[in-house]
């Protein structure tokens, strides 16, 4: 597919000027007004949808300085079926084929679990001939190749597992509802369901994947979709929420102040 709206990454998020959307949708309303109308109307956070910062605009006397928007791929095809017209619904399949080709060079690009094996006999093998070292030494090193335990933890997943099986994996220091909270507060999943954005998805830490269910209202069988963790996900939520997380990195340009 040719390319209608540049899209950018920026810390392995897709992101799209919302000046060259509203020109593209053709809309005959000042780009300003359009864009703040938006985000008023229909709630987008910044830092989470957005994020904004200044431009300067060099003329032939001086410059000015005006507000420009990063949109994620999800807001900006809200704006698109918002827009209803043609030009919106071109757009936006052209956003979703866009986030299926990124899906599949993430997907191509993750290491199988021959190679992640592969991984741990070296990291072990590294860590036994330090063992022979002075043993000071070696404790110190040892610090430095953490690999082994992570990529460990990933290996005991197959293919993909409940956020409650990782749980049990990883040994969160809080329970699994708080877990859902955490990634709701951070953006990682959508503020108002356990569902993780299209971003974190397209990272390869999540997969939805059918998980049939008994309704108990009539005993028959339900299919739905649920979201599970995959080995680069395990990985992802170690770092982040085991024993020693690290400070949550959000994926977004510096906000304007």
């Amino acid at each position: 597919m040719n390319e209608l709206i540049k899209i950018q990454e920026h810390n392995n998020q897709m992101l799209v000027d919302a000046r060259e959307l509203h020109a593209f949708l053709g809309s005959k309303q000042d780009f300003s007004n359009w864009i703040r109308n938006r985000i008023e109307k229909y709630g987008f956070i910044e830092g989470q949808d957005f994020t904004s910062f200044n431009k300067i605009i060099e003329r032939e006397k001086g410059g000015t300085t005006r507000i420009e928007y990063a949109l994620t791929t999800d807001m900006a095809k809200e704006l698109c079926m918002i827009e209803n017209n043609e030009k919106g619904k071109v757009a936006r399949q052209y956003f979703i084929q866009k986030e299926k080709e990124a899906n599949s060079r993430i997907a191509l690009s993750l290491p199988t679990r021959k190679e992640l094996a592969l991984m741990v006999v070296q990291a072990e093998e590294q860590i036994e001939e330090l063992e022979l070292m002075n043993s000071n030494q070696a404790e110190t090193i040892k610090k430095l190749l953490p690999k082994a335990e992570v990529f460990d933890i990933a290996m005991q997943s197959k293919d993909t597992m409940t956020l409650s099986q990782a749980g049990k994996v990883i040994e969160y220091p809080f329970g699994l509802k708080v877990l859902c909270a955490k990634l709701r507060e951070h953006g990682i999943f959508y503020k108002h369901r356990n569902e993780p954005r299209q971003e974190y998805i397209a990272n390869g830490y999540f997969r939805f994947k059918e998980k049939p269910t008994i309704m108990p209202s009539n005993n028959r069988a339900k299919i739905y979709l649920g979201a599970t963790v995959t080995q680069k996900g395990l990985v992802f939520l170690r770092n982040r929420y085991g024993k020693k997380p690290t400070e949550l990195v959000i994926p977004f340009p510096q906000s304007r102040k």
